[in-house]
C-alpha cells in the first residue's frame, strides 16, 4: 500500500464489535476514499475510538469485514504499521519524560527503520528533519523537552511521529481536544495540508475547527447515522440525531 496515496480506500461491511455485553459498534458499513480528510463525529460512547482501533487491528470485529484498498484487513493486520499511523487521544505531554522533541522522534524513526528498512530512502536524521519541518516545528522547538510543551505543540510532535514512515493513512483520535483555540486553528490547517496527499481520519466532538478541510463527515452512534458532504450532512442531522439530550435541554 505504500506509495499508493493517490488511491486509498477503507470499507466497513456490517462490522459489529462487542466487549462482553456492551455493544461498541452495531452493524457499521461505509466506504471512504482518499486522499482527503474524514471527520467521524459522535457523542461519548458512540464507538469513535473503537472504529479507529478496528482499522489499526488493535480491536478485532466480533463479525463483519474491513477492507483497505480491497484487501481484507484480517489477512494483513500485522503489517498495518507499515501502511498507516494511529495517534490515540492524549490529553497532555508526559510530564516525567526527559526526552527532547528531537530525541523522541529520532527514537521512533530508529525503531521504524529497524522494522521496515525498505521504507527509508534516507538516513534517520534526514527523516526526523523532514517530519519535524513538515509539521511546522521550529529548530528551537526541536530541543525542548516533551514535558515543557503546550498541548498544541505536543500534538504536532505526535503528528510528526505518525508521518515517519510516510503512511498512506493517518488516524487521529480527538487531536484537538486538549488544544487552545489558537492552536486548534493552526493544527487544523496542518491536518488539512496532510490530507492533500493522504487519507486522514479524525474523530471529534466539534466539527467546526476542521470543517473547511473536511471532505466527508460520518455521524456515528454505534452505527452510521449519516454520511456525506460536511455542511449538508450537519445541517440535516446534527445536533438532533447525535445529541438528543442537548436538543431536549435547549428546547429545539
Amino acid at each position: 500500500m505504500h506509495n499508493l496515496n493517490n488511491h486509498i480506500s477503507i470499507r466497513f461491511e456490517d462490522v459489529h464489535v462487542r466487549f462482553g455485553d456492551v455493544i461498541a459498534l452495531d452493524g457499521v458499513s461505509f466506504e471512504v476514499r482518499g486522499p482527503g480528510l474524514i471527520q467521524i463525529l459522535g457523542p461519548n460512547g458512540a464507538g469513535k475510538s473503537t472504529l479507529l482501533k478496528v482499522i489499526t487491528g488493535l480491536v478485532k470485529p466480533s463479525s463483519g469485514r474491513v477492507y483497505i484498498n480491497g484487501l481484507d484487513l484480517a489477512m494483513f493486520n500485522k503489517l498495518n504499521d507499515r501502511y498507516l499511523s494511529y495517534v490515540p487521544q492524549t490529553n497532555q505531554p508526559p510530564r516525567d519524560s526527559p526526552l527532547t522533541v528531537w530525541e523522541f522522534i529520532e527514537t521512533a524513526a530508529t525503531i521504524k527503520k529497524l522494522r521496515w528498512p525498505r521504507l527509508f530512502t534516507s538516513s534517520v536524521k534526514s527523516s526526523v528533519v523532514r517530519c519535524l519541518e513538515n509539521v511546522g516545528l521550529s529548530r528551537e522547538e526541536w530541543g525542548k523537552r516533551l514535558r515543557d510543551l503546550s498541548g498544541g505543540l505536543f500534538q504536532r510532535v505526535l503528528v510528526a511521529k505518525a508521518l515517519i514512515s510516510d503512511p498512506a493513512i493517518v488516524l487521529l483520535d480527538e487531536p484537538l481536544a486538549s488544544v487552545d483555540p489558537d492552536g486548534r486553528v493552526s493544527l487544523a490547517r496542518l491536518l488539512g495540508s496532510i490530507a492533500k496527499s493522504k487519507l486522514v481520519i479524525v474523530t471529534s466532538h466539534d466539527p467546526n475547527p476542521l470543517i473547511d478541510y473536511t471532505n466527508v463527515v460520518i455521524l456515528l452512534n454505534k452505527r452510521v447515522i449519516a454520511m456525506g458532504d460536511p455542511l449538508e450532512t450537519l445541517r440535516l442531522y446534527s445536533p438532533r440525531v447525535l445529541y438528543p439530550e442537548w436538543v431536549s435541554d435547549h428546547g429545539h
